[in-house]
């Protein structure tokens, strides 16, 4: 009965994933090698055992033909062990003396791979004994180098599984007729399949169509160098929304240095994308809000040169609207000023106890010169006597109630009202301002304090998008809230900030 050896040594850690470039290793390995599943069907058999075969007069095995037909003179005691195997998910060592018609003597490796959605698998190999005590030491000394290097193999691997799996970035691994043979976790969340859902199945199914010819003219590029440059593919995820990612892709190849597979590295850049259209249109705004006052003021200018006689009252006239005209430059490079310090992280406030009643009546004195024309109404419980002090930055929250101010006249009738509150209460401070405009759709609630998000209205069609980005900023900064409140269409919005006292 031969003697059976329970070890650690195995290849558990070998994903069956990547079989194809393993049997292809396994093609080169000088002792006879074959694998079964749990059917004991062979999947997989060298040259080697081909050889082996032959010596004791017996065909070649056939691909999936059990392993008993293959090798008739199996005792069950080897059937017995591959089950124990599959089991137990450990592998065996077998001194056998000899195989019918051959006195040679062996050591059977059984050794299992790890689990997977396919059926397990066994590899076998036949190692060659002697009788000589010296060869048999050196075939010891080999085998316990063999288990070593198995070992590391195994960290390695582990390692690198574990790295390709966190990796933020999504990793794809594919064969050469392009099937998938493994994902990471990143991938399937960025596409929102399910592992099962991936593998299996071609990369280009999971692309828009016109993506296809690109992708392939990438792993062209491959034939000339190992490592593809960067390329932009659209996906479409589970939901069929296309997803914008860059990709990078890299040849796996065999010992021969054949291609047997490919490595993708795909990184998500649909907000990116979003991100540069967005500011790609800024751009194009800001010019466009540039142009208009400095076009206006230019002719006001050519007015005055040209025009010494004016009347008094035309001089006043021009010189209020050339004002107007300066300070929608101020508001808008002031605008981008703060976006850039947002975006550094710089962005910051100069908070200080100020006498509320003074500061509300600043802010009605610069909404009146800001919209002369408009119907504005002022509502507050903080009177000349109440003497109350509050802490904020007051060149910031003037910015805000102003700018909310200019959003309402903007994306509203002419000859609607704007009721703007500001409300004292223990230690908050409630500035309500509320308009009869346009109000804002569900979809633009959703973009509503990001940057460079601005929707034209039948009332207006430039902007910058920056104005409620930049309130939001300023808000937080000072420890308070903002909402907004906006019914069906047409009947205006209600923006509500509440600041906390004495923030530390």
């Amino acid at each position: 009965m031969p003697k059976i050896i329970t070890t650690n040594t195995d290849i558990r850690q070998i994903d069956v994933s990547k079989t194809r470039p393993l049997f292809q290793a396994f093609s080169l390995i000088s002792d006879p090698i074959f694998v079964v599943d749990t059917h004991l069907k062979i999947q997989f058999y060298n040259e080697a055992l081909v050889r082996l075969m032959n010596s004791w007069e017996l065909p070649p095995p056939g691909k999936d033909q059990h392993i008993t037909e293959a090798i008739p003179f199996l005792t069950n005691t080897w059937i017995a062990d591959y089950k124990k195997i599959f089991n137990s998910q450990e592998s065996q060592i077998e001194s056998v003396d000899t195989f019918p018609k051959d006195p040679t003597a062996y050591t059977i490796h059984k050794l299992p791979m790890i689990k997977t959605k396919n059926p397990n698998l066994v590899t076998t190999i036949i190692k060659y004994q002697s009788n000589d005590e010296k060869t048999a030491k050196k075939i010891m000394y080999v085998e316990k180098k063999y288990e070593g290097m198995m070992k590391a193999l195994r960290e390695s691997e582990h390692k690198f599984r574990k790295l390709i799996t966190q990796m933020g970035d999504g990793a794809w691994l594919f064969d050469s007729s392009q099937e998938t043979i493994f994902i990471n976790k990143a991938l399937c969340e960025m596409l929102r399949f399910s592992e099962s859902e991936l593998i299996g199945n071609k990369i280009t199914d999971f692309m828009v169509e016109t993506s296809h010819d690109k992708f392939n003219k990438v792993l062209l590029s491959l034939d000339t160098q190992s490592t593809s440059n960067p390329t932009e593919i659209t996906f479409l995820n589970k939901s069929g929304v296309e997803v914008e990612t860059r990709l990078i892709l890299s040849s796996l190849t065999d010992p021969d240095n054949q291609v047997v597979g490919n490595f993708c590295v795909i990184s998500d850049i649909t907000q990116e994308k979003s991100l540069q259209e967005l500011q790609e249109r800024f751009i194009a705004t800001t010019a466009h809000e540039l142009q208009t006052p400095l076009t206006v003021l230019s002719g006001y200018i050519d007015v005055l040169q040209i025009g010494p006689d004016l009347s008094q009252e035309d001089l006043l006239a021009i010189i209020e609207k050339m004002s107007r005209n300066v300070n929608r430059l101020v508001r808008l490079v002031r605008n981008v000023h703060d976006l850039s310090a947002v975006r550094a992280n710089l962005f910051t406030i100069d908070r200080k106890d100020v006498n509320l009643f003074e500061f509300i009546n600043e802010i009605k004195d610069q909404i009146a010169i800001l919209f002369p024309t408009r119907n504005i109404f002022w509502d507050t419980n903080v009177t000349s006597d109440s003497n109350l002090s509050f802490n904020l930055d007051s060149e910031r929250i003037k910015q805000t109630v102003e700018n909310l101010t200019q959003n309402s006249v903007k994306n509203s009738p002419e000859d609607s009202s704007i009721n703007i509150r500001i409300l004292s209460k223990s230690d908050e401070l409630s500035i309500v301002v509320q308009d009869q405009g346009t109000g804002i759709s569900n979809d633009g609630m959703l973009q509503l304090f990001r940057p460079f998000a601005h929707k034209p209205t039948q009332y207006s069609q430039s902007g910058t998008g920056l104005g409620l980005y930049i309130i939001k900023a300023i808000i937080q900064a000072h420890g308070g809230t903002i909402e907004v409140v906006s019914g069906e269409e047409n009947t205006g919005c209600i923006f509500t900030i509440k600041l906390p006292n004495n923030i530390d």
